[in-house]
């Protein structure tokens, strides 16, 4: 299981801090969501936890090393980020592109393996994508390009998938099959992590929600114990009525 902590964790770009003293483990085998209102910084701390940016204060810690002293290699085992609303940069096919999640485990003249090809194979059916194999890239629509590097980022067999705004760009179908899929993921033994508007979706589907407000976390735990009128009024400016459907589940309908 995977352990990732941030420790006093702040990041400053022209002179603005967008992360203030972030404090907090991710819980393992889970899917934890990051809320919070546009530039309040979600994209900003998933790439500090991938270590795609270094902090300017605090320290990240992976199983308890730093993550800042491992290899670009190593940490492509274990932590995964998918951005939001990728471009194709040239023209791969779709196969091609998930293929790219292999390279932590190919080395110079060396063959792609049996383990290489199911991990592959099992990531482009996972995201529903088999059937767009040989298309190239910049044909697809933003959804289907989005469904791509989420599979691209399943081939690493990462033991941390980190997704900013995975399903901003996906029908109704295709976000619920996303959200099934980061389920499925912890029986895999897989810990989740990902960045969302949708108070809703982020209710439904995760057991940990970290809310930011102006560069710090504000609330943290299960959403049933987070989304409370107050914090949504606080954070979101918004009024909130909870309506039960049919099956005995909660939603949220928001006013002003």
């Amino acid at each position: 299981m995977i352990e990732l902590t941030a420790q006093n964790l702040s990041f400053r770009r022209a002179n603005h801090w967008i992360i203030r003293q972030a404090n907090f483990t991710v819980p393992s085998g889970a899917i934890t969501a990051l809320l919070g209102i546009n530039g309040v910084g979600k994209t900003t701390l998933l790439k500090l936890l991938a270590g795609l940016w270094q902090p300017t204060h605090g320290n990240i810690w992976l199983n308890q090393q730093l993550l800042q002293t491992l290899s670009r290699r190593t940490l492509a085992t274990h932590l995964s980020f998918v951005a939001h609303n990728v471009p194709a940069p040239f023209a791969f096919t779709v196969q091609e592109a998930v293929w790219m999640g292999r390279y932590p485990y190919q080395h110079k003249w060396q063959a792609a393996t049996e383990q290489d090809r199911q991990a592959v194979f099992t990531a482009m059916q996972q995201t529903d994508i088999l059937h767009l194999r040989s298309r190239d890239l910049t044909t697809l629509s933003n959804g289907e390009r989005q469904r791509v590097w989420i599979a691209r980022s399943l081939a690493t067999e990462a033991d941390m998938i980190l997704l900013d705004e995975p399903t901003a760009n996906l029908d109704i179908a295709h976000s619920l099959e996303i959200m099934q899929l980061c389920q499925n993921l912890l029986q895999q033994g897989k810990t989740v992590i990902f960045s969302t508007h949708d108070l809703n979706l982020a209710a439904q589907y995760s057991q940990n929600l970290y809310v930011l407000q102006r560069g710090e976390v504000v609330a943290m735990g299960a959403p049933n114990a987070v989304l409370t009128d107050a914090l949504l009024r606080q954070v979101f400016d918004v009024k909130v009525e909870r309506l039960l459907t049919s099956s005995g589940k909660e939603i949220l309908w928001f006013g002003r």
